[in-house]
Parts: C-alpha cells; sequence; structure tokens
C-alpha cells in the first residue's frame, strides 16, 4: 500500500529525490515566431540563469542569441508594414483619375 502512496505523491515530471539534484531540462514546445514567444524564451532563460539551473555563460549565450532572433523578427514585421503602406499607396493611386 505505501508504494500505491508514492506513486501518487511523485506524479511524472516532477521532481523527485531520485533525481539527485539534476532536474530535466526544460524545453521549448512552442517556435520563436513572434515578439512575445521571444520575450517569454528570454525571461525563463533569465530566471534559469538566476536559479543556476544554466550556468552564466550558456544563458547569456542565449539570450544574446534570443536578441538576434527578436530583432530579425522587428525587421521583419518593418518590412511587412512598409510593404502594407506601400500596397496601400499603390492602391490609392490607381483609384485616381
Amino acid at each position: 500500500m505505501p508504494a500505491d502512496f508514492d506513486a501518487l505523491d511523485d506524479p511524472p515530471g516532477r521532481a523527485n529525490p531520485s533525481d539527485a539534484g539534476n532536474p530535466t531540462p526544460r524545453k521549448r514546445r512552442k517556435p520563436l515566431d513572434n515578439l512575445d514567444a521571444v520575450r517569454r524564451e528570454m525571461t525563463a532563460t533569465y530566471w534559469q540563469i538566476k536559479h543556476g539551473e544554466v550556468e552564466l555563460d550558456k544563458g547569456k549565450g542565449q539570450i544574446y542569441a534570443l536578441g538576434k532572433i527578436s530583432e530579425v523578427i522587428k525587421v521583419g514585421l518593418a518590412v511587412d508594414d512598409e510593404l502594407r503602406e506601400l500596397r496601400r499607396l499603390v492602391k490609392a493611386y490607381e483609384r485616381t483619375p
């Protein structure tokens, strides 16, 4: 009977004493295709560094890479906005006699 209680107290994915202080690394399940996703990932990486789950150098590299991804997304969004504005202008010119 005690083994049944242990199984209930220790659901899958939850830290347990048998891990010996080595938690399983967190895995990203969603793509980094928008600024909110990148921001959430940066925040998660920051907290992992702060709590010692990730080494400082590795975490700094991850945050740097995420910053570069956010720059690329921002440029892509700016290009999309410019294209929309240009299309709007073209349509406006087409409508004028």
